[in-house]
């Protein structure tokens, strides 16, 4: 049974995470199509600079960024509809696991998708477990943070980022901070490649990725 049908029989008993959402509002009714949706707008390697680049500009809003307030919204919004997939789909495991033989092969995490190279693709952050089984990353993360204190992290920042000076004391561990969040991109990114064919099919139909 793929991750989606388990969800769909869960669907009920489940936390109404919208409830605690800031920027990202919309139910999902398909994870794996969401996860899809992102990495069909940038590739892994322009996320991890992101992320890098929002820590850089909430850290220190006083140095000149390049980056404008609006890119670190959007930003924000997928983080945002990231962890609630992660929040969806954190207890699931693979529906298939990719063999030790194969985690080299670029087949399984590359594939150069919008003319990334698969130097970019490779998950740098993740251990063998988690590149094996991906989902592992979601419920690493949510441990980390629970969702709740993540979306008040990330509203926080944001204001940060956003100005001139620091609305709040810096307390946050910086590196901690982007490397769960680089660590759940690129798990998701595996996801993509090797469950998102469905998804990509619909969209060659002229069909939404976002919809059933």
């Amino acid at each position: 049974m793929n991750p989606t049908s388990i969800y769909n029989l869960v669907k009920n008993e489940i936390e109404p995470y919208p409830l605690s959402s800031r920027w990202y509002r919309d139910e999902i009714t398909d994870p794996i199509a969401v996860i899809t949706s992102i990495f069909g707008r940038d590739h892994l390697s322009t996320y991890r600079k992101a992320i890098y680049a929002f820590w850089k500009a909430a850290s220190r809003p006083q140095l000149q960024t390049k980056v404008s307030p609006g890119y670190f919204l959007s930003l924000v919004e997928t983080i945002e509809s990231l962890l609630n997939v992660a929040y969806l789909l954190k207890d699931q495991n693979a529906p298939f696991l990719v063999t030790e033989e194969d985690l080299m092969n670029p087949h399984y995490f590359g594939k150069g998708q919008l003319g990334a190279s698969d130097f970019d693709c490779f998950p740098r952050m993740l251990s063998r477990k988690d590149c094996l089984n991906p989902y592992r990353v979601f419920g690493k993360v949510l441990a980390y943070q629970s969702l709740e204190e993540w979306k008040d992290e990330l509203h926080e920042l944001l204001l940060d980022a956003q100005s001139k000076t620091l609305s709040t004391e810096i307390h946050w561990d910086g590196v901690s901070f982007c490397r769960h969040l680089i660590r759940l991109f690129e798990a998701a990114h595996l996801i993509d490649i090797r469950e998102g064919s469905r998804v990509h099919s619909r969209i060659e139909k002229g069909n939404s990725p976002d919809k059933v």
